[in-house]
């Protein structure tokens, strides 16, 4: 999972969001399975990560 963080001027004040963007990964041959990004505002749901690389779910 890695973060990014995005800032924007509004009308009143500048803010900063962060992106999450969480990549599945093949343990064995280390190609790209899937990715999914939050885009910033969205709630961010299924991805927990273990130890030996498989993901559960929980939202955040």
């Amino acid at each position: 999972m890695t973060t990014e963080e995005k800032a924007k001027s509004g009308i009143f004040e500048d803010h900063t969001s962060v992106v999450y963007t969480l990549r599945k990964f093949d343990g064995e041959t280390g190609a790209l399975l899937s990715e999914k990004s939050t885009g910033g505002h969205e709630r961010f749901e299924d991805a927990l990560l273990y130890s030996d690389g498989s993901v559960d779910s929980f939202a955040f």
